[in-house]
């Protein structure tokens, strides 16, 4: 009952509350909001389903650090959400590209998002990764398919072409039908949600 809580550097942090059973202390509950995140935790446990108000992201206190602070990682990778096509009416291609430390936080390295050309959407995301010491660039196939693998190797040789990458340097293609494999966006951004949450994710400045 009268549950508090506040965000400490990005982690949900449980202040107060009284207890209905012994087994489930203040400490139990807060190494269940560590491992499952706020919003699961106030719906499982506290079977309160409306209480984070506004987006789903609204009530986060993002972590941040400059790009000095971030500390070995042991693996970048980067991925496309792309657009088929490039017309005023066309959606947005986005690109992000995190890495992963030794502790399991991730730093969130690059974002992009802009109306362009597919094949542009690529060449950013592949000379970004190259930039990065990214292992993979990822594509979301849900529309396009396996198109999608001849136009990251037409976009990587034109960037070698270009002089801006070596062959050596391109990074492997992956790719990946978001909504067929992985559930609805409410479910994968409930995911995310729950390492916010924990604290586990850093927008690294600039």
């Amino acid at each position: 009952r009268n549950l508090t809580w506040e965000s400490r550097d990005g982690r949900v942090v449980l202040t107060g509350g009284e207890p209905t059973w012994d087994a489930m202390d203040l400490d139990v509950c807060q190494a269940q909001v560590d491992e499952m995140g706020l919003t699961a935790f106030l719906a499982e446990k506290q079977h309160d389903v409306e209480a984070v108000g506004g987006g789903l992201f609204d009530h986060l206190e993002y972590r941040h650090c400059r790009p000095d602070e971030v500390p070995d990682l042991v693996r970048v990778a980067g991925w496309v959400d792309p657009a088929v096509t490039d017309t005023d009416e066309s959606d947005s291609h986005g690109i992000q590209a995190d890495g992963i430390a030794d502790n399991g936080d991730i730093y969130r390295l690059f974002s992009w998002e802009a109306r362009t050309s597919p094949r542009d959407a690529l060449r950013r995301a592949i000379q970004k990764a190259v930039e990065l010491g990214a292992t993979d660039v990822g594509v979301e196939t849900d529309q396009g398919g396996d198109t999608w693998r001849d136009t990251f190797a037409s976009a990587a040789q034109s960037l070698v072409d270009d002089g801006l990458i070596r062959e050596d340097q391109i990074p492997k293609f992956k790719s990946d039908k978001a909504g067929a494999g992985h559930g609805p966006k409410v479910h994968r951004a409930s995911q995310m949600l729950a390492d916010y949450e924990r604290g586990r994710i850093v927008h690294v400045a600039g």
